[in-house]
């Protein structure tokens, strides 16, 4: 895809996240999603091949959102800095809509599987911020361990929203914690 299409498909990615977060459903056929978006439904094919990744978009620009924001975190220990951009990605404008979106995700199996594959690509995108707030390499163990723990942390915050209603910023910064608290060593 062109950049102008790749915009063009976060644009209408963000118009689907709306879409699922107003109905309360991602169960909704492609020709009522495409039509209620604003794009023809051959256009939306293009974007979207299947139903779930309709926001891979989103998530894509997320995954972007969170590396400008530890790039831009200057000397704030990594801890806070990771927390930060969490909360900059899913808070703020976003907190509400994440709050309802997250959860119809996680139920819906097909676009759960498109979260879990955005989640598992982010690692190597994150990885160079991460191994510049580190100021190791992007390919040390150190870097992978950490962009692994944030892309677990976030995973553990959204679960614990949709599940048990806990907060995802404190659970968040509460799995950032015990991570650097080297929970591999016995007690």
């Amino acid at each position: 895809m062109t950049t102008r299409q790749q915009a063009a498909a976060r644009r209408a990615s963000e118009e689907c996240a709306r879409l699922y977060v107003e109905l309360n459903s991602t169960d909704l056929p492609v020709a009522e999603v495409a039509e209620r978006v604003g794009v023809a439904e051959r256009t939306f094919y293009r974007y979207f091949p299947r139903k779930r990744d309709t926001i891979r978009p989103l998530l894509d620009s997320m995954t972007e959102e969170i590396a400008v924001s530890l790039r831009g975190s200057g000397d704030t220990p990594i801890e806070q800095a990771l927390t930060l951009a969490f909360a900059t990605t899913f808070g703020g404008d976003r907190e509400e809509q994440s709050r309802r979106l997250f959860p119809l995700i996680l139920r819906d199996s097909e676009v759960y599987a498109a979260l879990l594959q955005a989640v598992h690509e982010s690692e190597p995108l994150l990885r160079p911020a991460i191994a510049e707030r580190l100021n190791v390499s992007a390919d040390s163990v150190q870097a992978r361990a950490a962009a692994a723990i944030f892309i677990s942390a976030v995973l553990a915050a959204l679960e614990a929203m949709t599940t048990a209603g806990a907060d995802p910023f404190t659970t968040f910064s509460s799995f950032i914690s015990a991570a650097s608290d080297d929970p591999l060593r016995p007690r």
